[in-house]
């Protein structure tokens, strides 16, 4: 069963990306795996709840970029990885 709005919660994400992806790995690539899995995610929730919504489910969840990512690579990877719309970082 669903949570309201049908979206599953975020933390979700943090289940999978933890069984399948390591974000220790010395090469870049399987680093980042997480980060863009989660990062297309979130280009694609505000289609079905808005981008105001996704900020605070994001928020909510208690979630951050260094889970998925590692902690000294977060704000290159958002700044060219994440973003809502063209050209329009997410700050969360």
């Amino acid at each position: 069963m669903l949570p309201p709005h049908g979206v599953l919660p975020l933390s979700f994400l943090k289940t999978i990306c933890d069984r399948s992806f390591n974000k220790d790995s010395n090469e870049a690539d399987v680093s980042t795996f997480a980060g863009k899995l989660v990062s297309a995610v979130l280009k694609v929730l505000p289609h079905t709840v808005g981008h105001v919504k996704v900020a605070e489910i994001w928020r909510q969840s208690g979630l951050t970029w260094d889970q998925f990512i590692p902690k000294e690579t977060v704000s290159e990877f958002l700044a060219s990885n994440v973003r809502l719309k063209e050209g329009q970082p997410i700050n969360f």
